[in-house]
């Protein structure tokens, strides 16, 4: 036995079960949503850049304001998703690039470079995503209610000629631009949104 101040004894035996009382109720306040089997999901679920696409999701639980606000909800996370996946993809497309080419001017980090490219562009990125982006499809869960929205972009020589004549100017800008950096990176670019290869 413990005894504790003011005379009040408690049993080791009563500590423990309280304290799996309080750990049982404390792991059922997650989130008690039944999940739904992955293949009941389309596959764009899980893989939004299918069908040669680029592609996001977004995921929007159930809310007061209703079905549309709630879809709505989910077309701009996935926007937002998309951006950020495109930027991402961007930056890495530079420093493939960068890396790449002979013509780099030495004193510059590659990686540096290629996010300060990218915040020089995210602005054109998020401009090309609200524009140019479409809801593919939509899946409500019916367990949940959750809507999923994919939204999409099809791939195009002129997205890439766009996203290729804004690095160009930034890269003139920063002083660095050769023609061999240039191509390289549009080259890295219509790769990544570029018309697809048949």
């Amino acid at each position: 036995m413990i005894t504790i101040p003011g005379a009040t004894v408690v049993s080791l035996v009563s500590l423990v079960s309280l304290a799996v009382a309080v750990a049982v109720l404390i792991a059922g306040c997650g989130d008690d949503r039944p999940s739904v089997a992955s293949k009941a999901r389309p596959d764009w679920v899980g893989n939004p850049m299918i069908d040669g696409q680029i592609g996001a999701v977004g995921i929007a639980r159930p809310s007061l304001a209703g079905e549309q606000q709630t879809i709505d909800q989910a077309m701009a996370a996935a926007r937002t998703e998309l951006a950020r996946t495109l930027s991402t993809r961007i930056e890495a497309a530079y420093k493939t690039a960068f890396n790449s080419s002979s013509d780099f001017k030495s004193g510059h980090d590659p990686a540096q470079v290629a996010h300060e490219l990218t915040e020089n562009v995210s602005k054109q990125l998020s401009n090309e995503v609200l524009q140019g982006s479409r809801r593919r499809d939509l899946f409500t869960d019916a367990a949940s209610g959750d809507h999923y929205v994919w939204v999409v972009m099809e791939r195009s020589k002129a997205l890439g000629e766009r996203i290729s004549s804004g690095t160009r100017d930034a890269l003139t800008q920063k002083g660095i631009a050769t023609p061999e950096l240039e191509d390289r990176i549009a080259a890295e670019i219509t790769r990544l949104v570029g018309e697809p290869t048949k």
